[in-house]
């Protein structure tokens, strides 16, 4: 950063504070959308919409920790900071909300919930997934909910 002749700060370094910001959000998207559809594909093949010659596994440990991730990536600021600290946070958090909207991730979310609430209960999810994933079902339902 340069300090000009009026004290102003050069915004070179809100520009690269950006770019990461950018990049970041664009590595979750692309790790979490290949996740998200491979758990799609596995729920719809559970149902009987796909056919697959070899057994589903649903990358259910996978999908709660993004999720997870997620919801921390996607907190608003502390009350505590200062004004101007929290502002920057604030744009920052409507930039990403708004990244992941316009690459379709809330509409991917939102197809994983629709897929989940197929089933009524974790016991009704249990007969087509087995026990092990019955376990995460209403974990995953929940952080889906919490996630929007």
């Amino acid at each position: 950063a340069i300090l000009h002749q009026e004290g102003h700060m050069d915004d070179a370094l809100s520009l690269t504070r950006c770019q990461q910001e950018q990049s970041q959000a664009a590595r979750m998207i692309y790790n979490t959308s290949g996740l998200y559809n491979q758990f799609i594909k596995g729920l719809d093949t559970l149902l009987g919409k796909t056919k697959s010659s070899t057994p589903v596994t649903l990358p259910i440990e996978g999908v709660i920790l993004s999720l997870q991730d997620l919801i921390n990536y996607f907190q608003h600021p502390e009350e505590e900071l200062q004004h101007e600290e929290k502002q920057t946070k604030l744009r920052s958090l409507k930039n990403r909300q708004n990244l992941f909207q316009e690459e379709g991730m809330i509409s991917l979310v939102l197809n994983c919930i629709d897929r989940l609430n197929v089933y009524s209960t974790a016991a009704h999810f249990a007969e087509f997934a087995g026990e092990d994933a019955a376990e995460s079902w209403k974990e995953i339902v929940n952080l889906l909910y919490e996630l929007l």
